[in-house]
Protein backbone atom coordinates (compact mmCIF):
# COMPACT_ATOMS: atom_id res chain seq x y z
CA UNK A 1 0.00 0.00 0.00
CA UNK A 2 1.27 3.39 -0.87
CA UNK A 3 -0.09 6.83 -0.50
CA UNK A 4 1.09 10.42 -0.47
CA UNK A 5 1.02 12.74 2.53
CA UNK A 6 1.43 16.51 2.44
CA UNK A 7 3.18 17.95 5.48
CA UNK A 8 5.42 20.90 6.23
CA UNK A 9 9.08 20.29 7.01
CA UNK A 10 10.13 20.90 10.58
CA UNK A 11 12.92 19.91 12.92
CA UNK A 12 13.42 16.14 13.15
CA UNK A 13 11.93 14.76 16.35
CA UNK A 14 13.31 11.96 18.50
CA UNK A 15 9.85 10.58 19.30
CA UNK A 16 7.77 8.88 16.66
CA UNK A 17 4.60 7.36 18.07
CA UNK A 18 2.31 7.24 21.05
CA UNK A 19 4.94 7.50 23.76
CA UNK A 20 8.70 7.76 23.99
CA UNK A 21 10.88 5.15 22.29
CA UNK A 22 14.56 4.37 22.47
CA UNK A 23 16.13 3.92 19.06
CA UNK A 24 17.95 0.64 18.53
CA UNK A 25 21.69 0.95 19.17
CA UNK A 26 23.53 0.98 15.83
CA UNK A 27 26.16 -1.50 14.84
CA UNK A 28 29.54 -0.07 13.71
CA UNK A 29 28.94 2.87 11.37
CA UNK A 30 28.63 2.05 7.69
CA UNK A 31 28.91 4.95 5.28
CA UNK A 32 28.47 5.14 1.55
CA UNK A 33 31.12 7.32 -0.05
CA UNK A 34 30.22 9.47 -3.06
CA UNK A 35 30.91 7.90 -6.42
CA UNK A 36 30.77 9.13 -9.99
CA UNK A 37 29.49 6.85 -12.72
CA UNK A 38 31.98 6.47 -15.53
CA UNK A 39 33.98 9.44 -14.30
CA UNK A 40 31.17 11.87 -15.16
CA UNK A 41 30.88 14.68 -12.62
CA UNK A 42 27.38 14.72 -11.11
CA UNK A 43 27.74 17.31 -8.37
CA UNK A 44 26.17 20.71 -8.87
CA UNK A 45 23.29 19.63 -11.11
CA UNK A 46 20.28 21.85 -10.26
CA UNK A 47 17.01 20.38 -9.13
CA UNK A 48 14.29 20.24 -11.76
CA UNK A 49 11.59 22.95 -11.60
CA UNK A 50 9.09 20.45 -10.17
CA UNK A 51 11.57 19.29 -7.50
CA UNK A 52 12.23 22.93 -6.62
CA UNK A 53 8.47 23.47 -6.37
CA UNK A 54 8.20 20.82 -3.66
CA UNK A 55 10.31 23.01 -1.39
CA UNK A 56 7.88 25.92 -1.54
CA UNK A 57 6.15 26.51 1.84
CA UNK A 58 2.68 25.68 0.53
CA UNK A 59 3.70 22.51 -1.31
CA UNK A 60 6.49 21.13 0.87
CA UNK A 61 5.51 17.49 0.57
CA UNK A 62 6.54 14.06 1.75
CA UNK A 63 5.49 10.66 0.46
CA UNK A 64 4.74 7.96 3.00
CA UNK A 65 4.82 4.40 1.68
CA UNK A 66 3.55 1.68 4.01
CA UNK A 67 4.75 -1.91 3.62
CA UNK A 68 3.38 -4.94 5.45
CA UNK A 69 5.74 -7.88 6.01
CA UNK A 70 4.76 -11.46 6.85
CA UNK A 71 7.86 -11.93 9.00
CA UNK A 72 9.99 -9.88 11.35
CA UNK A 73 12.61 -7.78 9.56
CA UNK A 74 16.32 -8.43 10.09
CA UNK A 75 17.34 -4.80 10.57
CA UNK A 76 21.07 -5.32 10.00
CA UNK A 77 20.44 -7.23 6.78
CA UNK A 78 17.98 -4.55 5.67
CA UNK A 79 20.59 -1.84 6.24
CA UNK A 80 23.14 -3.75 4.16
CA UNK A 81 20.64 -3.99 1.30
CA UNK A 82 19.71 -0.32 1.53
CA UNK A 83 23.39 0.63 1.13
CA UNK A 84 23.34 -1.06 -2.26
CA UNK A 85 20.04 0.58 -3.11
CA UNK A 86 21.37 4.07 -2.31
CA UNK A 87 24.50 3.37 -4.35
CA UNK A 88 22.38 2.64 -7.40
CA UNK A 89 20.18 5.74 -7.16
CA UNK A 90 22.01 9.06 -7.06
CA UNK A 91 19.21 11.09 -5.52
CA UNK A 92 19.24 8.80 -2.49
CA UNK A 93 22.92 9.55 -1.86
CA UNK A 94 22.85 13.29 -2.59
CA UNK A 95 22.19 16.38 -0.53
CA UNK A 96 20.07 19.27 -1.72
CA UNK A 97 22.14 22.36 -1.02
CA UNK A 98 21.66 26.02 -1.85
CA UNK A 99 19.06 28.68 -1.19
CA UNK A 100 15.52 27.32 -0.84
CA UNK A 101 13.95 30.77 -0.80
CA UNK A 102 15.49 31.68 -4.16
CA UNK A 103 14.99 28.17 -5.56
CA UNK A 104 18.65 27.55 -6.31
CA UNK A 105 19.00 24.06 -4.85
CA UNK A 106 21.50 21.65 -6.40
CA UNK A 107 22.30 17.94 -6.01
CA UNK A 108 25.61 17.27 -4.23
CA UNK A 109 26.86 13.74 -3.56
CA UNK A 110 27.63 12.91 0.04
CA UNK A 111 28.52 10.10 2.39
CA UNK A 112 25.44 8.21 3.53
CA UNK A 113 25.31 7.04 7.15
CA UNK A 114 22.77 4.26 6.78
CA UNK A 115 21.96 4.34 10.51
CA UNK A 116 20.53 7.85 10.10
CA UNK A 117 18.19 6.62 7.39
CA UNK A 118 17.01 3.22 8.62
CA UNK A 119 15.26 3.69 11.99
CA UNK A 120 14.10 0.74 14.09
CA UNK A 121 12.58 1.91 17.40
CA UNK A 122 12.40 -0.50 20.31
CA UNK A 123 8.71 -1.03 20.97
CA UNK A 124 7.17 -2.27 24.19
CA UNK A 125 4.95 -5.25 23.19
CA UNK A 126 2.40 -4.17 25.80
CA UNK A 127 1.73 -1.02 23.73
CA UNK A 128 0.59 -2.91 20.66
CA UNK A 129 -1.32 -5.94 21.98
CA UNK A 130 -4.60 -5.93 20.09
CA UNK A 131 -4.06 -2.39 18.81
CA UNK A 132 -1.47 -2.65 16.03
CA UNK A 133 -3.55 -0.53 13.66
CA UNK A 134 -3.99 2.22 16.25
CA UNK A 135 -0.27 2.14 17.04
CA UNK A 136 0.58 2.51 13.33
CA UNK A 137 -1.98 5.30 12.94
CA UNK A 138 -0.42 7.27 15.82
CA UNK A 139 3.10 6.63 14.49
CA UNK A 140 2.17 8.03 11.07
CA UNK A 141 0.40 10.99 12.68
CA UNK A 142 3.57 11.91 14.58
CA UNK A 143 5.72 11.51 11.47
CA UNK A 144 3.51 14.09 9.74
CA UNK A 145 4.47 16.63 12.40
CA UNK A 146 8.15 16.60 11.45
CA UNK A 147 10.39 16.82 8.42
CA UNK A 148 13.79 15.38 7.53
CA UNK A 149 16.91 17.39 8.31
CA UNK A 150 18.42 18.67 5.07
CA UNK A 151 21.91 17.85 6.35
CA UNK A 152 21.31 14.34 4.97
CA UNK A 153 19.58 12.93 1.85
CA UNK A 154 15.86 13.43 2.29
CA UNK A 155 14.65 9.88 2.90
CA UNK A 156 14.11 7.53 5.81
CA UNK A 157 12.83 4.02 6.37
CA UNK A 158 11.18 3.12 9.67
CA UNK A 159 10.90 -0.55 10.67
CA UNK A 160 8.22 -1.43 13.23
CA UNK A 161 8.92 -5.03 14.17
CA UNK A 162 6.09 -6.80 15.97
CA UNK A 163 3.37 -4.33 14.90
CA UNK A 164 0.60 -6.55 13.54
CA UNK A 165 -2.10 -4.77 11.58
CA UNK A 166 -3.86 -7.94 10.39
CA UNK A 167 -3.45 -11.70 10.68
CA UNK A 168 -0.80 -11.96 7.95
CA UNK A 169 1.30 -8.88 8.84
CA UNK A 170 3.95 -9.36 11.52
CA UNK A 171 5.87 -6.10 11.01
CA UNK A 172 5.48 -2.82 9.17
CA UNK A 173 7.90 -0.69 7.17
CA UNK A 174 7.32 3.02 6.50
CA UNK A 175 9.23 4.80 3.79
CA UNK A 176 9.32 8.59 4.19
CA UNK A 177 10.67 10.35 1.12
CA UNK A 178 10.62 14.04 0.27
CA UNK A 179 8.60 14.57 -2.90
CA UNK A 180 11.54 16.35 -4.58
CA UNK A 181 13.25 12.95 -4.97
CA UNK A 182 10.57 11.79 -7.39
CA UNK A 183 6.89 11.09 -7.92
CA UNK A 184 5.01 7.98 -6.84
CA UNK A 185 5.61 6.08 -10.08
CA UNK A 186 9.36 6.70 -10.24
CA UNK A 187 9.78 5.86 -6.54
CA UNK A 188 7.90 2.59 -7.00
CA UNK A 189 10.23 1.73 -9.88
CA UNK A 190 13.22 2.56 -7.65
CA UNK A 191 11.99 0.26 -4.90
CA UNK A 192 11.09 -2.54 -7.31
CA UNK A 193 14.69 -2.60 -8.54
CA UNK A 194 15.53 -3.25 -4.89
CA UNK A 195 13.21 -6.29 -4.85
CA UNK A 196 13.63 -9.74 -6.39
CA UNK A 197 11.09 -12.31 -7.49
CA UNK A 198 10.28 -15.00 -4.96
CA UNK A 199 10.67 -17.63 -7.68
CA UNK A 200 14.13 -16.36 -8.65
CA UNK A 201 16.79 -14.79 -6.49
CA UNK A 202 18.19 -12.76 -9.39
CA UNK A 203 15.20 -11.67 -11.49
CA UNK A 204 14.32 -7.99 -10.89
CA UNK A 205 10.64 -7.41 -10.14
CA UNK A 206 10.63 -4.05 -11.94
CA UNK A 207 11.40 -5.76 -15.23
CA UNK A 208 7.83 -7.09 -15.38
CA UNK A 209 6.07 -3.99 -14.05
CA UNK A 210 5.35 -2.46 -17.45
CA UNK A 211 3.66 -4.99 -19.74
CA UNK A 212 4.57 -5.14 -23.40
CA UNK A 213 1.64 -4.13 -25.57
CA UNK A 214 0.94 -6.60 -28.31
CA UNK A 215 0.53 -5.33 -31.84
CA UNK A 216 -3.08 -6.08 -32.74
CA UNK A 217 -3.05 -4.31 -36.11
CA UNK A 218 -4.00 -6.44 -39.09
CA UNK A 219 -1.24 -5.01 -41.29
CA UNK A 220 -1.53 -3.32 -44.65
CA UNK A 221 -3.15 0.02 -45.23
CA UNK A 222 -6.29 -0.89 -43.25
CA UNK A 223 -9.90 -0.55 -44.27
CA UNK A 224 -11.82 2.70 -44.51
CA UNK A 225 -13.85 1.73 -41.44
CA UNK A 226 -10.72 1.35 -39.32
CA UNK A 227 -9.46 4.70 -40.59
CA UNK A 228 -12.79 6.29 -39.66
CA UNK A 229 -12.57 4.80 -36.18
CA UNK A 230 -9.04 6.13 -35.79
CA UNK A 231 -10.08 9.65 -36.84
CA UNK A 232 -13.05 9.53 -34.47
CA UNK A 233 -10.87 8.32 -31.59
CA UNK A 234 -8.31 11.07 -32.18
CA UNK A 235 -11.03 13.69 -32.42
CA UNK A 236 -12.54 12.56 -29.10
CA UNK A 237 -9.09 12.62 -27.51
CA UNK A 238 -8.44 16.19 -28.65
CA UNK A 239 -11.90 17.36 -27.59
CA UNK A 240 -11.72 15.76 -24.16
CA UNK A 241 -8.20 17.13 -23.60
CA UNK A 242 -9.35 20.64 -24.51
CA UNK A 243 -12.33 20.43 -22.14
CA UNK A 244 -10.14 19.05 -19.33
CA UNK A 245 -7.60 21.88 -19.75
CA UNK A 246 -10.35 24.53 -19.62
CA UNK A 247 -11.93 22.87 -16.57
CA UNK A 248 -8.57 22.69 -14.78
CA UNK A 249 -7.79 26.35 -15.49
CA UNK A 250 -11.23 27.40 -14.32
CA UNK A 251 -10.95 25.31 -11.16
CA UNK A 252 -7.53 26.66 -10.18
CA UNK A 253 -8.26 30.30 -10.97
CA UNK A 254 -12.01 31.03 -10.82
CA UNK A 255 -14.18 28.31 -9.33
CA UNK A 256 -14.31 28.02 -5.56
CA UNK A 257 -15.08 24.98 -3.48
CA UNK A 258 -18.47 24.89 -1.84
CA UNK A 259 -18.25 25.66 1.87
CA UNK A 260 -19.24 22.57 3.81
CA UNK A 261 -18.58 20.90 7.17
CA UNK A 262 -15.49 19.20 5.72
CA UNK A 263 -13.90 22.40 4.40
CA UNK A 264 -10.27 22.67 5.48
CA UNK A 265 -8.74 25.75 7.15
CA UNK A 266 -6.44 27.93 5.06
CA UNK A 267 -3.31 26.58 6.76
CA UNK A 268 -4.17 22.90 6.23
CA UNK A 269 -1.07 22.41 4.07
CA UNK A 270 1.08 22.96 7.14
CA UNK A 271 -1.01 20.93 9.59
CA UNK A 272 -0.29 17.38 10.78
CA UNK A 273 -2.25 14.64 9.07
CA UNK A 274 -3.96 11.53 10.38
CA UNK A 275 -3.98 8.50 8.12
CA UNK A 276 -6.58 5.77 8.49
CA UNK A 277 -7.23 2.76 6.30
CA UNK A 278 -10.12 0.44 5.57
CA UNK A 279 -9.81 -2.78 3.57
CA UNK A 280 -12.49 -4.25 1.32
CA UNK A 281 -12.74 -7.45 -0.66
CA UNK A 282 -11.80 -7.01 -4.31
CA UNK A 283 -14.33 -9.74 -5.15
CA UNK A 284 -17.14 -7.38 -4.13
CA UNK A 285 -15.87 -4.74 -6.57
CA UNK A 286 -15.60 -7.33 -9.35
CA UNK A 287 -19.13 -8.54 -8.61
CA UNK A 288 -20.53 -5.01 -8.93
CA UNK A 289 -18.47 -4.45 -12.08
CA UNK A 290 -19.93 -7.53 -13.74
CA UNK A 291 -23.49 -6.74 -12.65
CA UNK A 292 -23.42 -3.10 -13.82
CA UNK A 293 -21.12 -3.45 -16.85
CA UNK A 294 -19.00 -0.55 -15.65
CA UNK A 295 -15.34 0.05 -14.88
CA UNK A 296 -13.62 -0.38 -11.53
CA UNK A 297 -12.83 3.36 -11.35
CA UNK A 298 -16.53 4.16 -11.81
CA UNK A 299 -17.41 1.90 -8.87
CA UNK A 300 -14.73 3.42 -6.65
CA UNK A 301 -15.94 6.94 -7.39
CA UNK A 302 -19.52 5.85 -6.68
CA UNK A 303 -18.46 4.41 -3.30
CA UNK A 304 -16.55 7.59 -2.47
CA UNK A 305 -19.36 9.94 -3.50
CA UNK A 306 -21.99 7.91 -1.65
CA UNK A 307 -19.81 7.66 1.46
CA UNK A 308 -19.08 11.40 1.48
CA UNK A 309 -22.77 12.16 0.98
CA UNK A 310 -23.69 10.05 4.01
CA UNK A 311 -20.95 11.70 6.07
CA UNK A 312 -21.84 15.27 5.07
CA UNK A 313 -25.58 14.70 5.48
CA UNK A 314 -24.93 13.64 9.05
CA UNK A 315 -22.69 16.65 9.69
CA UNK A 316 -25.27 19.04 8.25
CA UNK A 317 -27.87 17.46 10.52
CA UNK A 318 -25.64 17.92 13.56
CA UNK A 319 -25.20 21.59 12.61
CA UNK A 320 -28.99 22.05 12.40
CA UNK A 321 -28.90 23.04 8.72
CA UNK A 322 -31.30 20.41 7.41
CA UNK A 323 -34.46 21.99 8.89
CA UNK A 324 -36.33 18.70 9.07
CA UNK A 325 -35.46 17.57 5.55
CA UNK A 326 -35.16 13.83 5.07
CA UNK A 327 -32.35 14.20 2.55
CA UNK A 328 -29.94 17.06 3.11
CA UNK A 329 -26.70 17.35 1.15
CA UNK A 330 -24.08 19.93 0.32
CA UNK A 331 -25.01 21.55 -3.01
CA UNK A 332 -22.65 21.51 -5.98
CA UNK A 333 -19.97 19.43 -4.30
CA UNK A 334 -17.12 18.56 -6.67
CA UNK A 335 -15.09 15.36 -6.37
CA UNK A 336 -11.69 15.40 -8.04
CA UNK A 337 -9.84 12.28 -9.16
CA UNK A 338 -6.78 14.41 -9.95
CA UNK A 339 -5.37 17.28 -7.92
CA UNK A 340 -3.24 19.64 -10.01
CA UNK A 341 -0.68 22.22 -8.97
CA UNK A 342 -1.22 25.91 -9.53
CA UNK A 343 2.30 26.70 -10.69
CA UNK A 344 1.87 30.39 -9.89
CA UNK A 345 1.55 29.38 -6.22
CA UNK A 346 -0.83 32.28 -5.57
CA UNK A 347 -2.96 30.19 -3.22
CA UNK A 348 -2.21 27.17 -1.03
CA UNK A 349 -2.63 23.89 -3.57
CA UNK A 350 -4.39 22.67 0.38
CA UNK A 351 -6.85 19.80 0.92
CA UNK A 352 -8.55 18.66 4.10
CA UNK A 353 -9.05 15.16 2.73
CA UNK A 354 -6.97 12.95 0.45
CA UNK A 355 -8.26 9.53 -0.54
CA UNK A 356 -5.92 6.98 -2.07
CA UNK A 357 -7.12 3.58 -3.27
CA UNK A 358 -4.74 0.67 -3.79
CA UNK A 359 -5.24 -3.02 -4.47
CA UNK A 360 -3.00 -5.93 -3.60
CA UNK A 361 -3.87 -9.60 -3.81
CA UNK A 362 -7.57 -9.87 -3.15
CA UNK A 363 -7.83 -6.73 -1.04
CA UNK A 364 -8.75 -3.17 -1.90
CA UNK A 365 -7.67 -0.48 0.56
CA UNK A 366 -9.03 3.03 0.99
CA UNK A 367 -6.37 5.18 2.69
CA UNK A 368 -7.60 8.51 4.02
CA UNK A 369 -5.19 11.32 4.87
CA UNK A 370 -7.10 13.99 6.78
CA UNK A 371 -6.66 17.28 8.56
CA UNK A 372 -8.57 16.49 11.77
CA UNK A 373 -9.91 20.03 11.93
CA UNK A 374 -11.82 19.26 8.72
CA UNK A 375 -12.48 15.54 9.29
CA UNK A 376 -12.37 15.05 13.08
CA UNK A 377 -13.76 11.50 12.87
CA UNK A 378 -12.09 9.76 9.87
CA UNK A 379 -13.10 6.31 11.15
CA UNK A 380 -16.75 7.34 10.80
CA UNK A 381 -16.07 8.28 7.18
CA UNK A 382 -14.52 4.82 6.68
CA UNK A 383 -17.71 3.31 8.11
CA UNK A 384 -19.75 5.36 5.65
CA UNK A 385 -17.64 4.10 2.76
CA UNK A 386 -18.15 0.52 3.94
CA UNK A 387 -21.91 1.03 4.29
CA UNK A 388 -22.04 2.56 0.80
CA UNK A 389 -20.26 -0.43 -0.69
CA UNK A 390 -22.75 -2.76 1.03
CA UNK A 391 -25.74 -0.82 -0.37
CA UNK A 392 -24.27 -0.67 -3.89
CA UNK A 393 -23.52 -4.40 -3.82
CA UNK A 394 -27.03 -5.17 -2.59
CA UNK A 395 -28.60 -3.05 -5.34
CA UNK A 396 -26.36 -4.51 -8.04
CA UNK A 397 -27.02 -8.12 -7.11
CA UNK A 398 -30.77 -7.51 -6.80
CA UNK A 399 -30.95 -6.54 -10.47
Amino acid sequence: MAHSLHATAAETASTAAAGEFVLAMPTPIKTLKPEHNGGVEEDGQPLSPVSQLFHKPDSNSYILAIFGFKTLVDVDHFKEQMVGFARGHRRFRSLQVGNKEKQKLKWVSTEVDIHKHVIAPEIDPAQIIGSGEKFLEDYLHNLSKTGIDMSKPLWEFHILNGVETCSSVKSVGIGRIHHSLGDGTSLMLYFLTFARKASSGTAITAATLIPVRKNTSSGGNGSSSSMTQKIKRNWNLCRNTFVDVLTTLATTSVLKDTKNPASAPADTGRAPRRIVQRCFSLDDIKLIKAATNTKVNDILMAILEAGLSRYLNRKYGEMGNCKGQKNCAVPNIRLRTLVTFNLRMTQPISQGLYVNVTSYGNKLTFALSVDERAIPDPHQLCDDLEDSLTLIKKAATAT
